[in-house]
């Protein structure tokens, strides 16, 4: 295996974590600071969270491909008698292929955004919504049960809403991001 062998499982678990966390940190940054005037090192600083990302998946998908797979539990997510639900992550091939794949592209969009978003007001609050979509669908496919898919699910389908009723002052906009919400509660 080479120098996948000298890697211990808690150092796999941190960069789960790493690729899994940065997005969020993005969108909290942005979030934050979506109420002020557009902040263009802003777009770069989540640029820079989701490149962070796409190493830890790199590295991680390297891992996968000689035929590490694991799993972490953070703490219990509900407990109920003998039933019990973990909140936790799992990686396998399949994930791993997954999170390179969105982390790819979603670097190479934040990137894009920067100067096709550059005269919009909505900036900072754009870049909050892109980064909470991109930590949603990592969320999504690390998730080791339902109802942490679910939640990311979820989280993928909000983000869409706010992502498609971006300029929410057209009625184009608004139109379409209710289209999409309806169509998802439907298909759920």
């Amino acid at each position: 295996m080479g120098w996948i062998d000298s890697i211990d499982i808690g150092t796999f678990a941190t960069l789960l974590l790493v690729a899994l966390f940065a997005p969020l940190v993005g969108t909290i940054v942005a979030g934050v600071l979506s109420t002020r005037q557009k902040i263009i090192a802003l777009g770069w600083f989540n640029s820079f969270c989701i490149f962070i990302a796409f190493l830890a998946s790199v590295v991680l998908g390297f891992s996968a491909l000689q035929g590490v797979s694991f799993s972490i539990s953070l703490f219990d997510w509900i407990v109920s008698g003998s039933f019990r639900v973990d909140f936790g992550f799992s990686l396998d091939m399949v994930s791993a292929v997954m999170i390179v794949v969105i982390t790819l592209v979603s670097l190479l969009v934040h990137i894009y955004s920067i100067g096709y978003m550059e005269n919009d007001v909505g900036f900072n609050r754009y870049f909050s919504f892109l980064s909470g979509f991109v930590f949603s669908m990592m969320f999504l496919v690390l998730s080791d049960n339902f109802l942490g898919l679910f939640v990311g699910w979820e989280g993928v389908g909000v983000c869409s809403y706010l992502l498609i009723g971006f300029w929410y002052r057209k009625h184009s906009a608004n139109f379409a991001a209710m289209e999409a919400f309806i169509s998802n509660r439907i298909a759920d």
